[in-house]
């Protein structure tokens, strides 16, 4: 098989050598001095080692990771960006037992009662992972687009119906007063999760498109933006990250440090975000 063969690198880079200059020998009038057979031999015969050469050495792409903990202040500070791409889940609360009825969350909900919700506990609520990176980019922030979910089979409150307690919660107890964010919500920024197998495909488009507006409109590059990845459900995340693939467009995810007795995560101030920095790179096999 080919793709075993190796043909040694001296071999294979004198031969595309002579390739070229039996080429170039019939391309111009020296091909008048020498034997057809000759040189269409030799293009031939070269030609067929060079091509095996180039196949048995063919490229692979290796990604480039590099992952970075934003553990302090500092480290946020430096990090921070202008623009954050962030998933706002269906609520849910891990904390409140019994848990709310539908009736109870409807109420919370249309009066934008985020105490009720426990929105400021970033433990209690699935929210919290939102909450965490716009804290995390809050120095440099300037641009906040938040994707949410809507679906016909859905009973009761969707993530969609959650965005307006969301903002009141953002805009009373995170944002400083006079900070100039601006949220970028709605329709254009909410996956129908009617459809399960469009879900990949319309958040990749939703997150293109921000990359393009955002540099378009506002003036910031791709490096300019983080999209958090920790929320939405896998085929969302996924899409994401395909929409992320270019150069300096990176992910962000919500981390943890791990309990050593249970293995699971200690949350609350032992959580922090991780900008993940990825780009392929083209490499010879050996």
């Amino acid at each position: 098989m080919l793709s075993s063969f190796r043909i040694p690198h001296f071999v294979g880079n004198i031969s595309i050598g002579l390739f070229g200059i039996f080429v170039g020998l019939w391309q111009n009038a020296i091909a008048a001095s020498f034997p057809n057979v000759f040189m269409y031999g030799g293009i031939i015969f070269f030609g067929l080692i060079a091509a095996a050469y180039m196949f048995s050495r063919q490229r692979q792409i290796e990604p480039y990771i590099t992952a970075m903990a934003l553990r302090d202040d500092s480290a946020r500070k430096r990090d921070a960006h202008a623009g954050l791409i962030v998933f706002l889940s269906v609520y849910q609360n891990f904390k409140r037992k019994p848990g709310f009825s539908p009736e109870e969350l409807r109420t919370a909900v249309e009066s934008r009662d985020y105490r009720t919700l426990m929105l400021a506990d970033t433990d209690a609520t699935n929210f919290g992972h939102a909450i965490k990176a716009i804290q995390a980019h809050l120095s440099a922030l300037k641009h906040c687009w938040i994707i949410t979910t809507k679906s016909a089979r859905e009973q009761g409150i969707t993530s969609a119906s959650y965005l307006e307690v969301f903002l009141e919660f953002l805009r009373t107890e995170v944002i400083p007063a006079g900070k100039d964010l601006k949220f970028h919500v709605g329709d254009n920024y909410t996956v129908d999760m009617t459809e399960d197998s469009a879900v990949c495909t319309r958040t990749n488009q939703i997150v293109t498109d921000i990359y393009a507006k955002a540099k378009r409109s506002f003036g910031l590059s791709a490096r300019d933006i983080i999209a958090d990845v920790t929320g939405g459900v896998t085929a969302m995340k996924v899409g994401t990250v395909l929409a992320c693939l270019a150069k300096d467009q990176d992910v962000q995810v919500i981390g943890s440090l791990y309990d050593e007795v249970t293995g699971k995560p200690k949350g609350g101030v032992d959580s922090f975000p991780i900008l993940i920095r990825y780009a392929p790179r083209l490499e010879l096999k050996d």
